[in-house]
């Protein structure tokens, strides 16, 4: 039955609240907040002018959820919240999920560690951060280590060692495993750190020249070296930093929108320096409002990931919901919070700049874009397609020897790859080296859940491998009643890049490699094969440590769990003393002896 959208916009609220648009399947597919319920869902039926996408969002309505709250606020936490949740088809969607980075130090041991971190924070440690990505966090934990010689060991190694570590020998930690280096001096080190890490980098310097000086004077010459080659190591740090001419911890959004698509920059600077730079790319859809997508970008980033001692965000637009959001993340970090569009300062230049970085990153992929719509429509007129290629998938199969075999399906469309669809497959119950079972298999895997959940089908499906593959995919495909064309990419007969043949319907199709077309499929079979290759390698160490384990003599599950508790991985083992090994919980002298002459064997 047809909605009917008169009758009911008649007798909505004129309240606060947030509506749903649900289609025929009962799926929500859009989800909304307003001021006024009755006037904003209303808009969407009227008769001025809209665009192609709203129209087709009115198209699927057949029936509108509204939930009616007490203030603007509810309503726009609970639209938030909703988005989240639900993923509507329509609403903007950040696709990384992931949380912030941070660098954590444990300060609950004698000798503290410093380790990456993602998660919810523990009270016995002290955090750092957050870092825009892994990079940035890892890269500043490179140079404490190489600059303060700090542990990052995990606690059952740092607790078993008898010798210094390879950390040691390239001169990246002060092995205080084994008492190389007393507790008061690593302590102090570790105070260095956490200035460093807060940014107060030239008071550090400042102290570490006092403490040089009295070393030397106490002819401790070695380590007054070592607090020499501290302060050279951060005056390079210092000359490569970019200073704001502000303190304080603070971030500057800056955003550039293009036809359908509106990049987000993220601009991250701790104590007035900037550590780094974050890049989000979302599909306008329904919402073209650049205002209510950055508001969604704050919550998410600052709201839900709990950032914490953020107290400013230097923005280039105001936000019509600035106090709402300034309340919620107060009240969440219990610190104050404010969203400031820059008019003159220095903090001006750095909006413009981010919103410049923004622009530079859409132009280029747009152009990336461009691109690929090229390709894909010379690839048409090679296959003399009739109709247009919107998605192709390609599938690739990688073993060892036939062993561990696995599968990959990866996802270009005319913008690209998309790689939140590609998929791996573990092949099992086939006959070693027999790759038509193989990729039957996985073709089977992907193509009955793509019908049973009625996805969209690709237009065209790619197979690594020669005429023989083609011919058993194809009867795969007839039996499953799917008509997607199918085509198999071969290598030459001298396996030379640029000689490959295209086998389609029973016959060499002549794709020339190095034109548009061809250099399209080399870049989707390569990707094929990349993906296919780093899955098969990680099920194969998975299972290569799970068998020398299991061939270890006396060693059953309960053994096996220790070690592996104990020292983290196989190569820990292969590592460890005879005295560490024997320290695990039901592993004597005797079995750590028959436990190391089978690692050295093998």
């Amino acid at each position: 039955m047809n909605f009917t959208s008169e009758t009911f916009c008649k007798n909505l609220t004129i309240k606060p609240g947030v509506y749903q648009m649900i289609n025929n399947k009962g799926v929500v597919i859009y989800v909304g907040k307003a001021k006024n319920l009755k006037s904003r869902v209303s808009s969407y039926f009227n008769s001025s002018s809209k665009t192609t996408k709203i129209i087709q969002l009115v198209k699927n309505i057949r029936e509108i959820n509204i939930v009616q709250t007490n203030s603007e606020l509810e309503a726009l936490l609970l639209e938030h919240n909703l988005i989240k949740e639900l993923k509507p088809k329509y609403n903007v969607i950040f696709k990384d999920d992931k949380t912030y980075p941070f660098i954590e130090l444990t300060r609950s041991h004698d000798y503290p560690g410093l380790y990456f971190y993602r998660g919810t924070k523990k009270l016995t440690n002290q955090y750092f951060g957050p870092f825009p990505n892994s990079y940035a966090a890892r890269n500043s934990i490179g140079i404490i280590q190489k600059t303060f010689k700090i542990r990052n060991c995990k606690e059952s190694v740092f607790k078993n060692r008898t010798r210094p570590c390879l950390q040691h020998q390239i001169d990246r930690c002060t092995a205080p495993c084994v008492g190389y280096i007393t507790k008061e001096d690593y302590r102090y080190d570790i105070a260095r750190v956490t200035q460093f890490l807060q940014g107060k980098t030239r008071s550090i310097i400042e102290d570490i020249s006092e403490a040089m000086l009295v070393a030397a004077n106490e002819e401790k010459f070695e380590r007054a070296a070592a607090l020499r080659d501290q302060i050279i190591d951060l005056n390079e740090i210092i000359k490569k930093q970019i200073v704001s001419g502000q303190t304080g911890d603070f971030d500057v959004i800056g955003l550039a929108k293009g036809e359908s698509t509106l990049c987000v920059t993220s601009m991250f600077f701790r104590n007035g320096r900037l550590i780094g730079s974050k890049n989000s790319l979302v599909d306008l859809t329904i919402t073209t409002n650049i205002g209510d997508i950055l508001e969604f970008y704050i919550l998410k980033n600052y709201y839900d990931s709990n950032i914490g001692q953020i107290k400013k965000i230097y923005v280039g637009i105001i936000l019509q919901n600035k106090s709402l959001i300034e309340h919620l993340v107060k009240t969440k970090t219990s610190k104050n919070f404010k969203l400031i569009k820059p008019i003159k300062s220095e903090a001006k230049k750095w909006v413009t700049l981010a919103n410049d970085n923004a622009y530079q990153l859409l132009e280029l992929k747009n152009l990336e874009a461009e691109k690929y719509s090229n390709q894909f429509n010379a690839l048409e007129k090679e296959l003399s397609f009739n109709d247009k290629i919107k998605k192709i998938e390609c599938f690739d199969i990688s073993h060892t020897s036939g062993a561990s075999a696995t599968a990959s399906c990866v996802v270009f469309n005319s913008a690209g790859p998309v790689k939140n669809l590609y998929r791996k497959f573990n092949i099992a119950n086939i006959i070693e080296s027999d790759d038509y079972a193989a990729l039957r298999q996985a073709f089977i895997r992907r193509y009955q859940r793509v019908l049973n959940e009625q996805l969209t089908l690709p237009d065209l499906i790619i197979i690594d491998g020669g005429k023989g593959h083609l011919k058993c995919i194809q009867s795969v495909a007839d039996h499953l009643k799917i008509k997607t064309k199918i085509i198999s990419i071969s290598k030459g007969s001298k396996r030379k890049r640029g000689e490959e043949k295209i086998h389609f319907n029973g016959k060499l199709i002549p794709i020339v490699m190095n034109n548009p077309s061809g250099l399209l499929l080399q870049q989707i079979r390569d990707e094929a094969h990349r993906f296919a290759i780093t899955s098969h390698r990680k099920r194969r160490d998975k299972q290569s440590a799970q068998t020398l384990l299991d061939d270890l003599p006396g060693i059953g599950p309960k053994r096996k769990r220790n070690l592996l508790k104990h020292f983290g991985s196989i190569k820990g083992i292969i590592n460890a003393s005879l005295e560490e090994i024997s320290k695990v919980e039901g592993i004597s002298t005797h079995i750590a002896m028959n436990i190391q002459k089978s690692l050295l064997v093998k």
